[in-house]
């Protein structure tokens, strides 16, 4: 009973860890990676992690149900009613289509690679330049808005995006900062970096989708991972909330300070201790 009700924290633990981590700049995979080698569970990480991952996704669809909708009715009224009426939801889903194929191309050459997962080393040194990522982000100002984004803004967003791609680089955070070279306004930074978390993990989740059947080889873990996977649903959906008052009132910096300390902290035990 001791062992077991041992395993059911860990995995709460977990699912806790990724709804905060999703949303929140600080990397969500690196967390993982991180937790899954201290707490010893023995999981395919990487598996894992895109299995929790459709849970924050399944809470971004929920908590941007109007914006989505609004995208999705501008982009079909474009092509079948009123161009010039719905001509801006339909270029902002282009731009976002944009920057997540750069994703996509960078993505696929990383697995043509062999690239699978980072060694701790290089996740603790992923979140040190994830939190000057994190500064840079806090001293822009920006000035124009989400519907302002052209094509070489999707392109300069995109590519600091697949930064993300990498344990311990935030890909909100990476996009925040993108957002941010390109003076978007902060809230409109958040917005558009929230928006493409929709298909980045849906890119995510068909790449691995034959990887995932795996993970549920083990029977007596099933409803470990589901309890995992409604608590990563329900902290990435409350998540958002605390991100955006934390975004508005420029304290997005705190956030560096933690991820640099985390990453050294993850570099010197990997190094040390490893």
């Amino acid at each position: 009973m001791g062992d077991k009700f041992i395993e059911l924290i860990k995995y709460l633990f977990l699912g806790l860890l990724q709804g905060i981590a999703e949303v929140l700049p600080i990397s969500s995979s690196g967390h993982l990676q991180i937790a899954n080698d201290i707490l010893k569970i023995g999981d395919n990480s990487v598996t894992l992690s895109v299995f929790l991952h459709i849970a924050s996704l399944l809470a971004v669809f929920i908590y941007l149900r109007k914006e989505l909708l609004v995208l999705i009715k501008g982009f079909f009224g474009f092509i079948f009613k009123d161009r010039n009426l719905y001509k801006k939801d339909f270029m902002l889903v282009v731009y976002l289509c944009v920057t997540t194929l750069v994703l996509v191309v960078f993505t696929v050459i990383l697995k043509l690679l062999g690239f699978e997962s980072s060694p701790l080393w290089l996740i603790g040194l992923c979140l040190i330049i994830n939190s000057m990522m994190l500064f840079t982000f806090g001293k822009f100002t920006g000035t124009r808005g989400i519907y302002e984004i052209n094509l070489k803004d999707a392109l300069l967003i995109g590519l600091f995006q697949c930064a993300g791609s990498f344990a311990g680089i935030s890909r909100s955070g990476s996009c925040l900062c993108g957002c941010q070279v390109r003076k978007i306004e902060k809230e409109d930074s958040a917005k558009y970096a929230f928006l493409l978390f929709v298909p980045a993990m849906l890119g995510v989740t068909a790449l691995e989708l034959t990887n995932l059947a795996s993970l549920f080889d083990d029977t007596s873990k099933i409803h470990l991972y589901l309890i995992s996977f409604i608590i990563t649903f329900v902290t990435t959906y409350f998540a958002f909330a605390v991100l955006k008052k934390i975004i508005s009132k420029g304290k997005i910096t705190y956030f560096g300070i933690y991820c640099a300390i985390l990453g050294i902290i993850t570099f010197v035990y990997a190094i040390l201790v490893k």
